[in-house]
């Protein structure tokens, strides 16, 4: 009759019925359930991760698209203002145009170089006014499609990011 041996759960036989040493075996086997566990763990805990940075990275872009169309409405707005504003001080300034002009005409009656003087005074102040608004106009474009350029730059990012 073969001899068997009997087997523990918590120690393997030293020898089998063949004679053959199956204590390795259990040990190597182990040791492969044990990296396979490890390894399992790992695989689960990479994926949570790249879960989650695939929703915190949609998080961000829809915050961006938000911060884009938010940043689109403060700029028409600013437009908006800026042309109001612009408008009133160029008909504030065209009036006082006029008024100087029908001066001018009144005075011109009188010939009186003090009068004239005073006159071609407020004619340069009026015009030097002129130029200054235009100037500040001119910047306040100039930044204003800097600032529209950026952000077509950028929606040109996103849209080749996308792709």
């Amino acid at each position: 009759m073969p001899q068997t041996a009997v087997v523990s759960p918590q120690e393997p036989p030293t020898r089998g019925p063949d004679g053959v040493k199956v204590k390795m075996f259990s040990d190597v086997h182990r040791f492969l359930l044990q990296r396979h566990a490890d390894i399992e763990f790992l695989r689960v805990m990479q994926a949570r991760k790249s879960k989650l940075r695939e929703e915190s990275l949609a998080e961000v872009m829809r915050m961006l698209d938000h911060d884009t169309v938010e940043r689109v409405a403060q700029i028409q707005k600013f437009t908006d203002e800026m042309e109001r504003h612009t408008q009133r001080k160029m008909q504030v300034m065209q009036k006082q145009i006029l008024e100087v002009e029908e001066a001018a005409q009144l005075a011109a009656g009188k010939a009186n170089p003090e009068d004239r003087r005073k006159m071609q005074f407020k004619l340069d102040r009026l015009g030097y006014e002129v130029d200054t608004v235009r100037s500040g106009l001119v910047m306040v474009a100039d930044a204003m499609e800097m600032m529209s350029e950026n952000i077509g730059l950028d929606s040109d990012e996103e849209d080749s990011d996308d792709s």
